[in-house]
């Protein structure tokens, strides 16, 4: 009867070990074409952006240094080449909303429209914004789990400038 109780937890163990997939290290997260790239620039609203910003590729995600500051996670991006560009795509969300950003990389240049939305009590927040910036020859893109953890600090105390 002991010897079926031992076999029964290995063979559990087996089972378990390979159905369920081995914790993701920062190494071992998933990259991107665009990981280790760093783009300064404005943003803000179309035809005025005015906040200086940086957007960070790493790990298979990307964030704005403006964005993780008021709350909002790095989120994943998905990307497609067309042409002489880079199409991609990702979201940042936060208890404060959703940024959807969708824009497009050619050459050192990157241009994005980010449209924000957040549900509310009787109305809804949906804005129209921009990000214009160029790559960074001196920036080194942080470890998204750098950024995670810069963002849940903000979750609790928001800086001035966060809408």
């Amino acid at each position: 009867m002991r010897s079926y109780s031992v076999l029964r937890l290995v063979l559990t163990a087996l089972i378990v070990a390979i159905v369920l997939p081995a914790p993701m290290t920062e190494a071992a997260e998933e990259s991107g074409p665009l990981d280790g790239m760093v783009f300064a620039g404005k943003f803000g609203d179309p035809g005025a952006p005015g906040r200086d910003d940086l957007l960070y590729f790493n790990n298979g995600k990307f964030w704005s240094a403006i964005c993780i500051r008021c709350g909002f996670e790095p989120g994943e991006y998905w990307v497609r080449k067309v042409g002489d560009s880079i199409h991609f795509r990702g979201e940042q969300r936060s208890e404060r909303g959703i940024f959807l950003y969708r824009g497009r990389v050619t050459g050192d240049k990157i241009q994005i429209d980010v449209n924000w939305t957040k549900d509310r009590w009787y109305w809804k927040i949906d804005r129209d914004l921009v990000f214009e910036g160029s790559l960074t020859k001196n920036e080194t893109a942080q470890p998204a789990i750098d950024a995670t953890n810069i963002s849940v600090a903000a979750q609790s105390n928001l800086p001035d400038g966060c809408w």
